[in-house]
């Protein structure tokens, strides 16, 4: 993937995170997204899955041991 598309795909995914804390419609960015730059759909929506999940239980795992620091 050039230089460019990296750059374009970080820009995006940095403003759809900016609006998922306001809206929680991060999917409706960054699939779209993927998708014009001819990613194929079965990855794109694999792509989204899998950091959504991953960074929001990292999230929650996080703010559960803040909280509840004998939690472990």
């Amino acid at each position: 993937m050039p230089f460019l598309q990296i750059l374009i795909f970080t820009v995006i995914f940095l403003a759809a995170s900016i609006i998922s804390v306001v809206s929680g419609s991060t999917s409706l960015i960054t699939v779209p997204a993927m998708l014009a730059f001819r990613i194929e759909p079965h990855i794109a929506i694999a792509t989204n899955m899998l950091g959504g999940l991953t960074l929001m239980n990292i999230g929650r795992k996080y703010k559960l041991i803040k909280f509840h620091p004998n939690f472990i």
